[in-house]
């Protein structure tokens, strides 16, 4: 028979203790070497570097050594580049407006086409300051403030009324006098330069001091301007129209028209046609008026 064991020796089972939690090991990691190098590592660079999206100001700060262009409304470039002191300068290069028209190289001549309307300027031979305005058909040329071309000189013997006249870029002569032997003694007749015409054309105008000759002889005048200065002679050139049968020489006649037997013996009272607008404005070219005639002119 087994032998029970006193209840004291009855095995009994250990309550459990808590056990306290120890604290967690943490690592901490300095990121005060990691930033010393930037926000990325090694293993993600920084993205490059790009302009501004929009053109920057002057002044207003930039990464040192960039240089960007831009475009302005006009189509030309702007430049903005990094000054030293780390600020953008920014230079314009282009402009709106349109390129000024182009000038001749010398200065042209009056009345010379050109396409666009603008001014020129130039300093002639003479060191004058000429402008040359174009209007967009033709130049125009200011007047120069001294003329270094002298006019031309004045005919060495007193022109005939209406001979044609020099025109040079000095002018037309001037101051041209004569003394000359009319019926009424010697007299100072001058010389003219004129144009009816708008300066296409010049010729000479003769004048002289009106005078009336005690014996009057104004066959003995060859020249018209001579002739007008008689009172008692007039200058007559063939004209137009009808009665132009008889012919006859222009020169100077009596002012009065003729009479029957009032020409001489070798002579005839003739009806002629004559031109009244000789060296004048008019327009009519056909007048009447008798005139002394040698007979064998047709009289």
């Amino acid at each position: 028979m087994d032998k029970k064991r006193p209840a004291s020796h009855v095995p009994r089972r250990r309550s459990a203790k808590k056990r306290t939690a120890r604290a967690a090991f943490v690592v901490t990691v300095s990121m005060s070497a990691a930033s010393a190098g930037g926000c990325y590592s090694t293993n993600n660079p920084p993205p490059p570097w790009e302009c501004p999206a929009s053109q920057p100001q002057a002044g207003d700060p930039c990464e040192p050594d960039s240089s960007c262009t831009y475009s302005d409304e006009c189509g030309s470039d702007v430049v903005a580049t990094c000054g030293e002191d780390d600020t953008w300068e920014v230079e314009w290069t282009g402009t709106c407006n349109p390129p000024p028209p182009e000038c001749p190289e010398t200065l042209p001549l009056a009345n010379e086409p050109c396409d666009e309307p603008a001014e020129c300027f130039y300093t002639d031979a003479c060191g004058n300051d000429v402008t040359a305005s174009c209007d967009g058909a033709h130049f125009t040329l200011s007047e120069p403030t001294e003329s270094c071309n002298p006019p031309p000189p004045c005919p060495p013997e007193l022109p005939e009324e209406g001979s044609a006249c020099e025109l040079t870029p000095g002018g037309v002569p001037e101051g041209c006098t004569y003394e000359v032997d009319t019926a009424c003694g010697v007299v100072t007749a001058a010389a003219e330069c004129v144009s009816f015409d708008e300066g296409v054309t010049y010729f000479f105008d003769i004048t002289a001091p009106t005078c009336t000759p005690p014996e009057p002889d104004c066959a003995a005048y060859a020249n018209s301007g001579l002739c007008a200065a008689d009172t008692t002679c007039r200058w007559l050139v063939p004209g137009c129209g009808e009665g132009l049968e008889i012919a006859f020489a222009a020169g100077c006649y009596p002012v009065a028209d003729c009479v029957v037997d009032g020409c001489g013996t070798d002579q005839t009272c003739a009806p002629i046609v004559y031109n009244p607008c000789f060296n004048s404005e008019c327009a009519a070219c056909g007048a009447e008026a008798d005139v002394c005639l040698p007979i064998d002119s047709g009289g």
